[in-house]
């Protein structure tokens, strides 16, 4: 029987994002962090030191805010907070807002009812902003009167993820990456298996791709607990059309493919943007499903190019 890797069934954005997890970059590294109140300063929650924290003592308002200066601006995908001690001195709601101006803010983020983990707490936008010169966590309710952030980053995906509803090969749903030039070489795309995946006795592995660009500028790997990834590139013969790939596994042995846990694209050339669709992936025995039914025939492309 085909294992079923993945539909690409994401009925929306943060599905897709919670799903299939990008590499962040921090954005807040050079400017200016300001508060309203700053007991402890607010550069303390944007200078990569866990010892050090913003604190604001007295009354359930205020914001923090991050400047990244004259003539830069920025657009966000999300941001992270992090408090690892005295959890009950945190933010509670907040608003996550850009302006270009200092004046006028546009809300991007609402929460309610926070309170952290522990750790890093991530928070994706819906899609990605503006560009904004300044970012605030405007404040409107805490979770007690002092309040503390250790880490506060401003975060850019460095491949957009998407679920998409119009452009597929089957189904209702692709998951559509958009990877922009330069900032996406060698960064990766993430989906976490758990359970994990049995690809014992599979063969290989076929799914439907849909790429802006021709040519080699990405691989796929499939990583099993015991140590062993194998990969593949993935060659693109026609742009802006959907085209069936298949993997070969049948060389890796039972034991590097019985427990995959994770499987991840890198984009491996970003010398110009690239939009990618993924769509229906299986794994297959050698033969089965051939007859036109969408399964493995014996003509296989070695090393999934």
């Amino acid at each position: 029987m085909p294992v079923t890797i993945d539909k690409f069934e994401y009925a929306t954005d943060a599905l897709a994002r919670a799903a299939w997890v990008a590499e962040r970059t921090d954005l807040a590294t050079s400017g200016t962090a300001t508060a309203s109140l700053e007991t402890q300063p607010a550069s303390n929650a944007f200078d990569n030191n866990p010892a050090t924290f913003w604190q604001k003592n007295g009354g359930s308002t205020g914001w923090i805010k991050y400047d990244f200066g004259v003539g830069n601006s920025f657009a966000a995908d999300g941001f992270s907070l992090k408090n690892t001690n005295n959890l009950i001195l945190s933010m509670k709601d907040f608003t996550f807002q850009g302006s270009n101006d200092d004046l006028g803010w546009t809300t991007l983020y609402t929460k309610t009812g926070y309170f952290p983990s522990g750790g890093v707490d991530y928070f994706l936008l819906s899609e990605r902003s503006g560009t904004y010169r300044y970012y605030r966590w405007n404040i409107t309710s805490v979770n007690q009167t002092n309040t503390l952030i250790y880490e506060a980053e401003i975060l850019r995906l460095d491949i957009a993820v998407y679920s998409e509803s119009t452009i597929k090969d089957q189904g209702s749903y692709s998951l559509k990456l958009v990877a922009p030039q330069t900032t996406s070489l060698n960064k990766t795309l993430t989906r976490t298996c758990s359970p994990t995946l049995n690809f014992t006795d599979q063969d290989e592995i076929k799914f439907k791709i849909r790429s802006s660009r021709t040519g080699t500028n990405l691989k796929i790997g499939f990583h099993d607990s015991g140590g062993t990834t194998t990969e593949s590139n993935i060659a693109i013969s026609s742009a802006d059309t959907w085209e069936e790939k298949t993997i070969d596994i049948s060389a890796v042995a039972n034991a590097n493919k019985d427990a995959i846990d994770s499987i991840i694209l890198t984009v491996t050339n970003a010398d110009a943007e690239n939009e990618i669709y993924f769509d229906d992936m299986l794994g297959y025995s050698d033969g089965e499903g051939t007859g036109g039914s969408g399964g493995v025939s014996k003509s296989r492309i070695i090393g999934g190019v």
